[in-house]
């Protein structure tokens, strides 16, 4: 397990909610009303201000890797990564580009060979080497559907790689040479990342319903069918699965877990009061990440959520905006918030131990719109990825900044380690630096 040590004694906070509210427990598959649950939820938008805490406590982490990092990572929590990279030597690979900046939205796929997996802007699949070298190249889409400019998503497992997209299409493909098993369409387009558990995958679709499919076909064995909007979020959704149970959120903040085997619901509990649903388009809703089975997740109404995956019950809200996942190692919980702070907190109570301002590292963060697209904990220090094609070293010890790199004058996404490497999508093209 990793260990952080406390190099400056410190008083833990205390400023969080305690709020320990269960969720419903039902054997029914359609979405029931949760009035019983409303009491977890704020009246009123929390101020979602935030200022700098603790700035002297000093925190150094064991150096202990994540062994999963981004394959098959069925609980979203990435961790502590290795690299020593300088970021003087880097290579590139181009594609056709990505439009309306979806590439944000996507995700690279490792294996464990080390090989990448990724999409153009015409839906092509690449399949690279850990040194961005091409081993295979297919597309599986028809002339009208490659003008549409299809965002995929990917899983895989063994030698099988299951893709869904942005036009309802789910398919499977051989990963050793990308030749086609078998394709099928859905009745509406997936925004979500998809996960796999033994013979089936989960995903979830743009009218909030969880899919669960075999991979030896695709034929649907179950779904659920949560709360359905008119309008619908550009947010990417989010699940988790474990060997019970397949969690996930909806667009209207509905959090729900269900049999991993039947798709019964286990238990369900809102996390926006009516005024905020009713804003729904505007909802954005960091992953879920599941550790030691509580699920934590936070959004841009101000609030981060611990909550027991076995039973929905709330462990704490915190008073938090942000839009990125947390990571949690060992005892903390890592988080950036949208106004552009780093804070550490106590996963055990949710009280914050230090909050330092980054924006101060960033020349005109507000004046130039300059936002987070990502982060990435590696070793003692946090890397950040700026919408202006920036990166920002940070360290964690003082949370004081170590370096303001530039990779491209364009956006970039969060930052990758796979095999003590560095990657980053742009638009366009693929990074990789050693």
């Amino acid at each position: 397990m990793n260990k952080y040590f406390i190099l400056i004694f410190v008083f833990l906070l205390t400023n969080c909610s305690t709020d320990t509210k269960t969720g419903i427990w039902s054997n029914i598959k359609k979405k029931e009303t949760h009035n019983t649950n409303e009491k977890i939820l704020s009246e009123n938008k929390p101020d979602s201000k935030s200022n700098e805490i603790n700035t002297n406590i000093k925190i150094k982490l064991k150096q202990n890797y994540d062994q999963i990092g981004f394959v098959k990572n069925n609980s979203n929590n990435y961790t502590l990564f290795n690299f020593d990279g300088d970021f003087k030597k880097s290579k590139k690979y181009k594609f056709s580009k990505i439009i309306n900046q979806n590439f944000l939205n996507s995700q690279l796929l490792f294996t464990e060979k080390n090989e990448i997996i990724y999409f153009d802007g015409n839906g092509s699949i690449y399949k690279l080497t850990s040194e961005l070298e091409l081993i295979w190249k297919i597309n599986h889409y028809s002339k009208n559907e490659k003008k549409l400019n299809p965002v995929l998503n990917f899983a895989y497992v063994n030698n099988q790689l299951i893709v869904t997209d942005s036009l309802s299409n789910y398919y499977l493909v051989n990963l050793n040479n990308g030749n086609l098993i078998w394709k099928k369409k859905n009745t509406s387009s997936f925004n979500s990342h998809i996960k796999i558990l033994k013979d089936k995958f989960y995903v979830i679709d743009l009218n909030n319903i969880l899919k669960c499919y075999s991979l030896e076909n695709g034929s649907q064995i179950w779904e659920y069918k949560s709360e359905n909007t008119f309008i619908k979020s550009k947010s990417k959704m989010s699940l988790v699965v474990n060997s019970k149970q397949v969690t996930f959120i909806n667009t209207l903040g509905d959090l729900s877990s269900l049999n991993i085997n039947t798709g019964e619901l286990i238990w369900q509990i809102p996390t926006l009061n009516n005024s905020v649903i009713e804003d729904s388009f505007s909802n954005v809703f960091s992953d879920l990440v599941e550790s030691n089975n509580i699920i934590y997740f936070s959004n841009n109404n101000n609030q981060l959520f611990s909550i027991d995956n076995t039973n929905g019950k709330v462990n704490w809200i915190q008073n938090i905006n942000a839009i990125l996942a947390p990571s949690i190692i060992d005892k903390l919980i890592f988080i950036v918030t949208n106004d552009g702070y780093l804070i550490l907190l106590d996963k055990n109570q949710g009280s914050i131990i230090r909050s330092s301002n980054l924006k101060k590292y960033i020349k005109n963060f507000e004046k130039k719109k300059i936002f987070i697209n990502g982060y990435l904990i590696v070793k003692n220090n946090i890397f950040i990825s700026l919408n202006n094609g920036k990166l920002l070293k940070i360290n964690l010890i003082d949370a004081k900044i170590d370096n303001l790199i530039k990779i491209t004058k364009n956006q970039i996404s969060r930052p990758y380690v796979n095999n003590k490497k560095m990657f980053f999508i742009t638009e366009n093209s693929l990074y990789k630096y050693n």
